[in-house]
């Protein structure tokens, strides 16, 4: 006989989505930062020139920023970097969406954008158009540097910038996530165990 959807099977589910309605809020601190606003506003991160002279465009925050990478006119070896950055104050998923474009008459090798999470990883492709776009996720834990980095190769020849925007960090606290798992696999059991009790009627 086909399952269907009984008390059994409903209240774990219920109970679920409560716990994790409820899990959203830690500590009296919201579900979610979204966008450059409350501790991410723009006042609190930190922009950092290593042999660059790029800069930051925050009049469009808290719904996006804009990075500009240096072009001091230095010439082929002088490497350089402009990055932007803050420490997560959550344990949560990092993303945003960017776009990013090159005028280095070279390409995007020149000028690779990355984003920062405790260590730099680049986003764009070497060998791709001067103009590429994507959106990055990933965990990370309270306390890590997080940001975003445009790094020259040559500090000549055309600067790039990325526009960085639908930025979030969504708290997923650290001590809570073996217990939620715990109930995830107790509401499964209990699932299952309710349609195999329906199926036998």
């Amino acid at each position: 006989m086909k399952a269907t959807l009984t008390k059994t099977t409903l209240m774990p589910l219920m109970i679920a989505s409560g716990l994790v309605v409820g899990i959203g809020f830690v500590d009296g601190k919201p579900a979610e930062a979204v966008g450059f606003t409350g501790y991410y506003d723009p006042a609190n991160w930190t922009l950092t020139n290593d042999n660059a002279n790029g800069s930051v465009d925050t009049t469009l925050a808290p719904n996006q920023i804009t990075l500009t990478g240096g072009d001091g006119g230095f010439g082929f070896g002088s490497t350089g970097s402009t990055l932007y950055s803050i420490l997560a104050d959550q344990t949560g998923i990092f993303k945003f969406a960017w776009d990013y474009v090159t005028t280095d008459s070279w390409g995007p090798f020149w000028d690779p954008f990355v984003v920062i999470n405790g260590l730099q990883l680049q986003l764009t492709d070497n060998s791709g158009p001067n103009a590429q776009s994507g959106f990055y996720s990933e965990w990370v834990t309270v306390g890590t540097e997080i940001g975003f980095g445009i790094l020259t190769v040559d500090n000549a020849f055309g600067a790039a910038s990325v526009t960085i925007s639908d930025f979030e960090v969504v708290p997923t606290p650290a001590a809570v996530l073996p217990g939620l798992m715990g109930m995830g696999a107790a509401v499964f059991r209990k699932k299952k165990q309710g349609e195999e009790a329906t199926q036998e009627v």
